[in-house]
């Protein structure tokens, strides 16, 4: 029974709480764990004005994913940092093209002529527009790869994400199903076709301001890339949205900067003379009316009031006279610090490293460096496996094998021969060390020299063939036949 001991200052007697029990003890340590497990989806007082919609991302791109293609395509244009990030990580993800080991001779002779005249456009090989799709997927979140048939050659135009409408325009699906986004899906829920511009919207070069009519393109004769980073969705998303807000906000920042130094730069001296005397020399004369002392309204080149200030002068002042120097603001010690912060942050946004993104390397050490390009590596590879070979890669390959054993160009066998594609070597902190490694894990037995050779973007069959013309050039006799040839 609760025991009641001395009264309360309101006048009612205090009660001595029960001892807590192991279960009430237990059951208090699982609620409060099951609070703490659940804070974010509270809302406390300090919460309370983080309130986000549960929206698809498809739904949040419909919605506004044509201003933040905008502005995504601005900042490229216009943002230094942006656009190197754009830089590095096309380049990084393509370099000099992800090429496909092909062990049938006939079709890799075949894809070998096709590569260098695939494009519609007749300007880049394969490799420039793999290139064009990896900056479109980044910038624009994704690229559209259309199959052009022109006679009975397959070529291949690269569309960016303005081609295809993200608001609905009602129009109509001939699958049986609905058009989304652009994209018209059947009745079970399979890509039918997609419905592209017949112009981009934005080039106005052609002198038509009229809105561009929609073309039905089946499914079938489109590549689309881009990264899927929730299920379900459908179009991509910019990989500058994550950063975009703060890189545009530090942009302004950093332009009314570069002004507040400029203009603490303009070194200026203000005379000051007593009341009711005359304008001291110092001014100069009107040039329209020699012996009058020059005011900025009466000046001929409203110039004539300020002081010229020259090296060595010594000036002398009318009595009563004084000269005033500006003190202009100058950058406050936490510049450099705020602005790593923030490039730090974007940087991280971006998915590129702080050193390659700001070319700033006094930070960086051989440790720090190495860690960072493991981590960029791990997310170029993840993009060349998902979109640049998974996506891309695989759907070029199944065009140029349909359409060269339709033209009798690959046998039967030929088109069903599986590709391994190489993707770019990847440059190395500490050549050395890393080679020996990888000569070490294939003499033990850890893995063979096919992987490491393909590791570095090149062909096991190639690189052997190419090391047995070498050792057939260096062999006894060759010597004359090497110099004629390289005469």
């Amino acid at each position: 029974m609760t025991k009641a001991t001395a009264p309360s200052p309101e006048g009612f007697p205090r009660m001595s709480a029960p001892p807590a029990s192991a279960r009430d003890v237990a059951r208090l340590s699982r609620q409060v764990r099951a609070y703490a497990r659940l804070a974010a989806g509270q809302s406390a007082r300090r919460l309370r004005s983080w309130n986000p919609p549960l929206e698809h991302i498809n739904t949040a791109l419909r919605n506004g994913g044509e201003k933040l293609l905008q502005r995504a395509r601005e900042m490229e244009a216009s943002n230094a940092y942006a656009a190197r990030a754009v830089e590095i990580w096309s380049g990084y993800a393509v370099r000099d093209g992800i090429r496909p080991t092909i062990r049938n001779a006939r079709a890799r002779a075949a894809w070998e002529d096709w590569v260098d005249d695939c494009d519609f456009d007749e300007i880049d090989g394969l490799a420039g527009l793999q290139d064009l799709v990896a900056r479109e997927v980044y910038v624009g979140g994704e690229a559209f790869v259309q199959k052009v048939m022109v006679g009975d050659r397959l070529t291949i135009k690269v569309l960016p994400s303005e081609m295809l409408p993200l608001r609905d325009l009602g129009l109509p699906s001939t699958a049986g199903g609905e058009v989304r986004s652009g994209i018209e899906f059947d009745a079970s829920g399979r890509r039918a076709a997609y419905h592209f511009y017949s112009r981009h919207p934005g080039d106005l070069s052609s002198g038509k301001v009229t809105a561009p009519p929609t073309i039905r393109v089946p499914a079938s004769e489109v590549i689309h890339v881009y990264e899927r980073r929730n299920a379900g969705q459908i179009r991509g998303l910019s990989r500058l949205a994550a950063g975009m807000i703060r890189l545009w906000l530090l942009d302004g920042y950093d332009d009314a900067e570069l002004d507040r130094q400029r203009i603490a730069a303009l070194f200026a001296a203000f005379v000051t003379r007593p009341a009711d005397e005359e304008p001291s020399s110092l001014l100069g004369e009107d040039a329209d009316n020699p012996g009058a002392p020059a005011t900025a309204d009466t000046g001929a080149d409203d110039q004539a009031a300020v002081l010229d200030l020259a090296p060595a002068l010594v000036q002398f002042l009318e009595p009563g006279e004084e000269i005033t120097f500006t003190n202009p603001p100058q950058l406050q010690g936490q510049y450099e610090a705020f602005q790593y912060r923030n490039l730090l942050a974007v940087a991280a946004a971006f998915g590129v490293p702080y050193h390659s993104l700001t070319g700033d390397v006094e930070k960086a050490n051989y440790s720090a460096s190495r860690a960072a390009q493991l981590d960029f590596k791990v997310g170029i590879t993840r993009f060349q496996n998902r979109c640049l070979i998974g996506q891309l890669g695989a759907g070029l390959r199944r065009w140029f094998l349909a359409d060269a054993a339709l033209l009798g160009r690959v046998s039967a066998a030929a088109a069903r021969e599986r590709w391994v594609w190489n993707s770019p070597r990847w440059d190395w902190v500490d050549p050395k060390a890393d080679s020996e490694a990888a000569a070490l894990e294939v003499e033990r037995g850890f893995t063979s020299r096919r992987r490491v050779v393909e590791s570095r973007g090149y062909s096991l069959e190639e690189i052997d063939r190419e090391i047995e013309e070498d050792r057939f050039r260096v062999g006894p006799g060759n010597e004359e036949r090497i110099h004629d040839e390289e005469a």
